[in-house]
């Protein structure tokens, strides 16, 4: 509560207070330390009590210095605007309590080391925190400065400098930072219970700042934020020239904000959510560079001023409303709104890259007094974007339009939508009276189909003078000989004759004077672009990653980097070349690409994590292909070669490492091949049709039989201590020559004796193939021993 005392009680008790307060007084000298509870540094003598009256008078050295707590009336530094100032400094967690004013005059400085200054506010209503000049200036390191309490409000008006530190300040009634001084909240705590108006500069830095009052920045203010946090809690005005910029932190607006007469919102990374209504008059001003702002409530701009949305997010949870003559300069921002969207009298919409979602739960009105140009529009599940129907305007998306499922875009009464880019999603969800073009391709490079929403005129749809065609680029034009409307279809797609386009470059379609079967007309100039796709080559550019973009250009090895790659990129050539290395690093696949070429002194390599699955496809070219700790999937039915034109790999030069891993899974038998180490790391067999090892095999890490048979020729050798046996098998096979006589058969791995003679036949003993009657007439064929048997030495 403020309490205010007439004038004339102020006169009539004048004389007396101050007769009684000159006794009182307590002025500093210094004369024996710089010890605030030292008697003989004070004129009179003695410390200063909590009824007294204290003033610094003009830089008196030593300076003052307090330790332990102390409560006195009034506080008031460097009393004749000296300069040099004098200096108060508390430290050691001591608390000086203030009962009436503190002033801070001139050069003077107040320094806050670890301790607290507190201005209780015992004079109702006559209580207030003064810093009275530029060069004024509060330090506050660690520690805390409170001004007023919960009962009793205390102003505080910044003339100089505030510099919070680590420290808390607060203010229990209005705050003022006056015209060119300066509070910086630095990474301290800052909460004003009062209205709070910025003449001058307040930085939150990386502090803490809560206004619970309203709040007004205004006449050339500055409100700065770096990663620090705001909280507004009461309206928030910006105004008459005031600018806030808002960094890298997090602003809370937590009430409505008006930003008005030449005041300036700018969000650069900040996030920004204001949970009323955000409006932008008389030349207030919006701007978002990467940041984000969401507005609960409803988003306006009228009467002048801007929104400069660059690459930032806006958000607005109710109606969006651009009214006269407000300027909104998407840029390539997201833009999404849960409600509707008015751009009337004189406004302007400029889309630029935008793309604008309509994300509500019910229709969403799309408002104007002409046409409104989109470049990018989602249209969420569950919202549908409507027109007004009024003036029979032109929606016009330069780019695509996306319906996700469960969305739609109804277009009302005689207005009309132009589609430039691709309907995407649920196209069918796009109900318009009038007719537009659906989608626009090349066929052939002679030929151009167009396709529409709905049945189309005959005669006035095949007159090629209503279609003129343009490359982008340049506008160098398309002659069109032909039109056919498909009549025996849905008489929904025209088909171009056109003079011959060139691949991957892209053109515009204008269409004019069309109709549709039930008199529907489309919009003037109404566009449509395509592009032929052509082949996609990927040339190397740098040594690096294969699924890195700046590894690669589209034009050349010295190109410029391309926006994509060949590990998210089908059916494309891929070079490397120019003496590059490309590093397999992750798991990669060409089955789904044209070809891959390495040339001469470059190399392709599989890598540390990295897993390239070949299937039937080959690696060419005079480079080099390496394995060296990665896994190669192995899919042609001739393996890996160590040179020659068979296998997937087929380079010049091939190293495969023995740290590297081996798996087969081709879809036909495969044999191992000759480029398959002695020794490999892991070894896996997926492939339900076989794989033949041709070679002696150490696998050092894991054999797995996933699938199939592994088939190891007759006098070849597999070592492998490690197994992992899902539905594999391994079979051993062994040539035994066809002279008469013995021989000595074991086998090489775990069996029984029905395993290893399956489909041998046998004779002369009971269990053989043949029987054993008549006993006479059979010699036994199979002769075995008994390890554990000692033998003779004779």
């Amino acid at each position: 509560m403020k309490v205010k005392v007439t004038y004339l009680l102020l006169v009539v008790f004048a004389f007396f207070s101050s007769e009684q307060s000159k006794a009182q007084d307590k002025v500093w000298t210094g004369a024996v330390d710089s010890s605030w509870h030292v008697a003989g540094n004070w004129n009179p003598s003695g410390v200063p009590t909590s009824g007294q009256t204290v003033s610094m008078r003009g830089n008196t050295t030593p300076y003052p210095v307090i330790t332990s707590s102390v409560t006195v009336r009034s506080v008031t530094i460097n009393q004749y605007y000296s300069n040099p100032g004098d200096e108060l400094t508390i430290r050691n967690n001591a608390r000086l309590t203030v009962t009436y004013d503190f002033t801070l005059n001139g050069a003077g400085v107040l320094n806050i080391v670890n301790g607290h200054l507190e201005m209780t506010a015992t004079q109702s209503g006559q209580n207030n925190l003064n810093l009275n000049s530029a060069q004024s200036v509060v330090n506050i390191t660690n520690g805390s400065f409170t001004v007023g309490t919960a009962s009793e409000d205390v102003d505080a008006e910044i003339i100089g400098t505030f510099n919070l530190g680590n420290g808390d300040f607060t203010v229990f009634g209005d705050f003022d930072v006056s015209n060119s001084d300066t509070f910086n909240a630095e990474d301290g705590t800052v909460i004003i219970n009062g209205n709070s108006t910025i003449n001058g500069t307040y930085n939150g830095n990386d502090g803490t700042t809560t206004f619970n009052g309203e709040v007004d920045v205004r006449s050339g203010g500055v409100l700065n934020l770096d990663s620090g946090t705001i909280n507004f809690n009461g309206e928030t005005f910006v105004g008459n020239s005031g600018v806030a910029n808002l960094g890298t932190g997090t602003v809370f607006v937590n009430n409505n904000i008006e930003v008005k007469s030449g005041g300036y919102f700018n969000v650069e990374d900040a996030t920004v959510t204001v949970t009323g209504n955000a409006d932008f008059t008389s030349n207030g001003n919006l701007s978002i560079d990467n940041g984000t702002i969401n507005i609960t409530g409803n988003a306006n701009l009228s009467s002048g001023g801007s929104f400069d949305l660059n690459d930032g997010n806006l958000n607005v949870g109710g109606d969006a409303s651009f009214t006269s003559g407000g300027t909104v300069n998407a840029g390539n921002a997201n833009i999404e709104l849960e409600g509707d969207f008015t751009v009337q009298n004189g406004s302007n919409f400029n889309a630029d890259s935008s793309t604008v979602t309509f994300s509500g739960d019910s229709t969403q009105t799309v408002s104007s007094n002409g046409d409104v140009t989109f470049y990018n529009v989602v249209v969420d599940s569950g919202a549908v974007l409507n027109t007004d129907g009024g003036s029979g305007n032109t929606i016009v998306i330069e780019n695509n339009l996306v319906v996700e499922d469960g969305g739609g875009v109804d277009v009302e009464g005689d207005d009309q939508i132009d589609v430039q880019g691709e309907v995407q999603g649920d196209e069918e969800a796009v109900n318009s009276p009038n007719p537009f073009a659906v989608s626009a391709n090349a066929p052939t490079l002679t030929t151009v189909a167009i396709t529409f929403n709905k049945a189309m005129d005959e005669a006035i749809s095949e007159n090629t003078g209503n279609y003129s065609i343009r490359r982008v680029s340049n506008s160098a034009s398309v002659s069109i000989s032909n039109a056919v409307l498909n009549t025996g279809g849905n008489s929904r797609v025209v088909t171009l004759t056109v003079s011959t386009i060139t691949e991957d470059v892209e053109y515009e379609i204008t269409m004019n004077n069309l109709e549709s079967e039930d008199g529907g007309e489309i919009s003037d100039n109404h566009k449509k672009r395509f592009t032929k796709v052509g082949a996609v080559i990927f040339y190397s550019r740098q040594s690096g990653n294969w699924a890195t973009n700046s590894t690669w250009s589209r034009t050349s090895h010295s190109g410029s980097a391309a926006t994509s790659n060949p590990g998210n990129t089908n059916n494309a050539a891929i070079i490397v070349g120019d003496g590059d290395v490309v590093t397999i690093a992750s798991s990669t696949s060409i089955v789904n690409q044209t070809s891959v070429q390495v040339n001469v002194s470059s190399t392709l390599r599989v890598g540390s994590a990295g897993i390239l699955t070949t299937g039937s496809k080959s690696i060419t070219g005079t480079g080099t292909f390496e394995v060296t700790s990665g896994t190669l999937q192995i899919g042609s039915s001739a393996g890996i070669a160590s040179s020659g034109s068979t296998g997937n790999i087929r380079t010049n030069t091939r190293s495969f490492s023995t740290s590297g891993s081996y798996t087969y899974n081709g879809s036909t038998a495969q044999v191992s091949g000759s480029g398959l180490p002695s020794s490999v790391n892991n070894l896996t067999i997926n492939n339900s049709s076989g794989v033949t090892l041709d070679n002696n095999i150490e696998v050092n890490g894991t054999l797995s039989l996933t699938s199939g048979v592994l088939i190891i020729e007759s006098g070849n050798n597999l070592i492998a201590n490690t197994k992992s046996i899902g539905s594999g098998k391994l079979r051993m096979k062994q040539t035994i020559s066809g002279s008469n006589g013995w021989r000595l058969l074991s086998s090489p791995l775990s069996s029984n004796y029905v395993d290893l003679f399956d489909a041998i036949t046998t004779q002369g003993y009971t269990g053989s193939s043949l029987g054993n009657a008549p006993v006479d007439s059979l010699q036994p064929s199979v002769l075995y021993y008994v390890e554990s048997y000692p033998g003779t030495d004779n």
